[in-house]
């Protein structure tokens, strides 16, 4: 019995392993060019550590978890955070906190855009 990966198994992982590394590097590369002041950044708590680590390190950027209560965390001071900072934040969630993003934002009447970057993480401006 072979307990080994397939050649595919390794092909689709250094695929994988190589588009994961480019996301991070021009979301790095947005965040850091997104004007003059503080930007805010916020990530998913859901993400891969090492999606979050990599982007705690942007310079220029407040980063913000988001936990599972976005709807609480929202209403106890996170929007007034991205209103101060409207058009100089950025949200990097999967697609479940997109939709409640999208709609907590729109509420506040706030211009949202959402760009997918992965099979099931997307890059939300605010």
């Amino acid at each position: 019995m072979n307990t080994g990966m397939t050649r595919r198994q390794v092909m689709v992982s250094v695929g994988a392993g190589a588009v994961a590394a480019g996301s991070l590097s021009s979301l790095k590369a947005r965040a850091a060019g997104m004007g003059d002041g503080a930007r805010l950044l916020l990530v998913d708590g859901a993400l891969p550590t090492q999606w979050q680590r990599e982007l705690g390190n942007t310079q220029g950027s407040e980063p913000v978890i988001l936990r599972d209560e976005l709807v609480r965390q929202w209403r106890h001071g996170l929007h007034q955070q991205v209103m101060a900072r409207a058009g100089a934040t950025i949200a990097l969630v999967k697609w479940d906190k997109l939709l409640v993003l999208e709609g907590l934002a729109r509420e506040e009447r706030l211009p949202v855009s959402s760009e997918r970057i992965d099979r099931h993480i997307f890059l939300v401006t605010l």
